[in-house]
């Protein structure tokens, strides 16, 4: 009798105890700059790791890279992503890797940027074009920071707001873009 009591009593004092718990504070949004602010702190650390497999290869970043588009710089987009993530979109203007290659003499005297999910990919491109004497700058962040600072894209020449991104964390796309994987 006094175990089963005592049960009751502990249960009884538990049961107190959690009625009388504070509610914790309610949940506050994250302001969608918050957000982007984050999404391009991750994004800046993937892409400080991939660029150790390619020192020395010239960079430039999504901001420059978008006025130096509207400023009317003769640069010519590679996208060196898989024909499956190509399918999805593209940066407006860009052309493959394969388009490149079999008309490079169409494109001697301009700088070649190329560009992929977070900057890896086409930093290994633009390594071996830079020891063929090409002039080419590495796009930092690739397509996840076009998406970031505002960037539209492409596909078959319309505009979509999809962008393939290989996997879930990847998704580093801002919120009016789709991260498909």
């Amino acid at each position: 009798m006094r175990i089963r009591l005592y049960r009751f009593r502990i249960g009884a004092l538990v049961l107190s105890l959690l009625s009388h718990e504070q509610q914790p504070p309610p949940l506050r949004p994250i302001e969608p700059e918050q957000m982007t602010a984050e999404k391009q702190k991750t994004l800046d650390n993937m892409y400080a790791a991939a660029k150790r497999s390619f020192p020395g290869v010239p960079e430039i970043t999504a901001a420059d890279l978008m006025a130096k588009l509207e400023a009317g710089a003769e640069l010519v987009l590679v996208d060196v992503r898989q024909p499956q993530e190509q399918a999805v979109s593209m940066l407006p203007g860009a052309i493959t890797a394969e388009t490149f290659q079999q008309n490079a003499e169409q494109y001697e005297g301009k700088t070649v940027v190329p560009y992929c999910t977070i900057g890896g990919r086409s930093g290994m491109y633009a390594m071996k074009l830079k020891t063929k004497g090409w002039d080419v700058l590495n796009f930092a962040g690739s397509v996840l920071a076009w998406s970031l600072a505002g960037g539209d894209f492409e596909c078959e020449g319309e505009a979509t707001n999809r962008v393939y991104v290989n996997a879930q964390k990847y998704a580093l796309v801002r919120d009016e873009h789709e991260a498909v994987f």
